[in-house]
């Protein structure tokens, strides 16, 4: 009788332990099988937000502080910017200024690559099977000079860039040449420079400037503008003029090169 009931415990006993085995192993498989969390998206700036093209972040950094939330992301995030108007930033449109990793989690864009009006901001992640996740966000960059309309004549020979010009800190002021003084504007060591100027035009005109050094140019309400005229004008220096139809536009100068210099800028009517 002892030995019956030994057998049917020790049975009983080996089915408990059988389907304990069997629920340990499909909890283990399934622990095994379960995907790592990924995501990665901006939580701030929010999608529409005006920003400052200059601001200071918290660490003392100048320019557009992106806040990012992000979960399963390997080897760091890449941040990317673009602008809505132009495509010459990289092959598909973005430019990319950077990593990010998420200690701190928080990247400061650079003024350099931020562009005045509607851009995008872009970050993207991989994760360690090497798949893609990304968020895209548009902002409205911004400045208090926007609303300010340029002089006529900018010679720069105060050593000032005057109101209504805008600049991302990628042209600076020269001292040391000038093409009707000692005075301009000379590009800083950047992949691409670029100033910005409003005028209102209250009906068909003109806008001419001068450059020496290699190619700027000139951008009208976010087209390339209408070029009419380049020809030298002496001491390496260029003059352009460009015609511009009536309306509040905003002018763009560009530059790809070290050492090119903008000066003189003329906007006027047909005398």
């Amino acid at each position: 009788m002892t030995v019956i009931t030994f057998e049917i415990r020790l049975v009983t006993f080996m089915k408990k332990f059988s389907f304990l085995l069997v629920l340990v192993t499909l909890l283990f498989l399934s622990g095994c099988n379960k995907k790592e969390e990924f995501y990665c998206r901006i939580i701030s700036p929010s999608d529409g937000d005006t920003v400052p093209i200059y601001a200071t972040s918290s660490i003392g950094n100048i320019g557009l502080t992106i806040t990012v939330d992000a979960k399963g992301a390997h080897n760091g995030i890449s941040v990317y910017v673009s602008d809505s108007r132009l495509g010459w930033i990289g092959g598909d449109g973005m430019y990319h200024c950077g990593y990010m990793s998420m200690d701190p989690n928080f990247f400061t864009i650079s003024t350099q690559y931020l562009l005045f009006g509607k851009m995008r901001i872009k970050v993207v992640a991989y994760n360690r099977d090497g798949e893609e996740t990304s968020h895209t966000i548009w902002v409205d960059v911004t400045d208090k000079a926007a609303s300010e309309e340029s002089p006529d004549f900018v010679t720069f020979s105060d050593g000032k860039i005057p109101q209504g010009w805008i600049t991302n800190r990628t042209w600076e002021i020269e001292k040391q040449l000038g093409y009707d003084d000692n005075h301009s504007l000379r590009t800083s060591p950047f992949h691409t420079d670029i100033i910005y100027a409003i005028k209102t035009f209250d009906k068909n005109g003109y806008v001419d400037f001068f450059t020496n050094g290699d190619r700027v140019d000139l951008f009208v309400a976010g087209g390339h503008g209408n070029e009419i005229s380049s020809e030298p004008s002496g001491n390496y220096w260029t003059k352009h003029t460009y015609s511009v139809n009536a309306g509040k536009h905003l002018f763009m100068w560009q530059a790809t090169d070290v050492y090119t210099y903008l000066d003189a800028i003329r906007f006027y009517y047909e005398e």
